[in-house]
């Protein structure tokens, strides 16, 4: 894996990227804000996926409905022989996708990670920065 090079950061860079977050933030909301009232008037009765509204100068608005829909698998497991009574077979509709107990597998001794990571894709992830007020110094 390539090393991320060591550039200098100065308290500058530190302020700037502090401002963006604030302002990518601020306009986030107000974007997601303006979407809905947007979404909501010209795809009142909105269909599942994409939605089509002509605006008549040459351009149409194309607004998909989402819907999301997760499996509660407790429920799931009890009705699986009810499922399977009226033709319904689980595996087709729900896939089990195997994921890594992190607690588990931190409890491991060093020899035996080393052994299990050889099934594991280990990448780093985007680094996340914050910056709260010290507590401790306020008076």
């Amino acid at each position: 894996m390539a090393a991320i090079p060591k550039n200098k950061a100065t308290k500058k860079d530190l302020e700037q990227w502090y401002e963006l977050q604030k302002q990518i933030s601020e306009l986030k909301n107000k974007e997601t804000l303006l979407r809905q009232k947007i979404f909501g008037y010209y795809f009142e009765d909105a269909k599942e996926g994409t939605n089509t509204y002509d605006l008549q100068d040459g351009f149409l608005l194309k607004g998909k409905r989402v819907v999301n829909r997760t499996l509660d698998y407790g429920v799931f497991q009890a009705n699986v022989e009810r499922f399977r009574k009226i033709g319904i077979t689980p595996e087709d509709l729900v896939r089990m996708k195997p994921e890594l107990e992190l607690k588990a597998y931190r409890g491991l001794s060093a020899d035996q990670q080393k052994v299990f990571d050889e099934c594991l894709v280990i990448k780093d992830g985007m680094p996340s920065l914050e910056i709260v007020e010290n507590k401790k110094g306020k008076k």
